[in-house]
Order: structure tokens, then sequence, then C-alpha cells
């Protein structure tokens, strides 16, 4: 009797080992991604960032900047 439940308690113990390897992995991916956005929320906070968005989204320039435009075949 008593080797039947050793044998069980073992069981669940190799369970709960797997089940904590499993969470450990979970965690370790999680805090992975957790840094990954927190650069991209440093970033998307940066005047590169910004510059970047205004430039391509928004076709702003600066002011001593000079833009010069293809012609399209359209036009002709």
């Amino acid at each position: 009797m008593i080797a039947f439940k050793t044998y069980d308690l073992q069981k669940i113990n190799r369970q709960l080992e797997e089940q904590k390897k499993g969470y450990i992995e979970k965690i370790e991916e999680e805090n992975q991604e957790h840094a990954k956005l927190l650069e991209q929320k440093e970033y998307s906070q940066s005047d590169m960032y910004i510059e970047k968005v205004a430039r391509e989204k928004l076709g702003l320039v600066k002011e001593d900047e000079i833009v010069f435009m293809e012609k399209s075949e359209d036009s002709y």
C-alpha cells in the first residue's frame, strides 16, 4: 500500500515539475515580449520616429529642404 502511494506521489511530482518547466518557459517568453514592447514604446516616443512618420505618412518636410518630385508618364 505504501509503495503505491509513493509511486502516485512520484508521478504527481513529475507532472508538477513538467508543469513548472512549462510555466518558466512561458514567463521567459513573456519577459522577452515585454522587453520588445518597451523598446517599441521608447522608439515610438523618439524624435527620430516622429520625424519618420511625419515624412512618410504626412509628407511633411523641414523648412530648409527642397522637395524633388518625379514626373509621371501620365503628365506628358
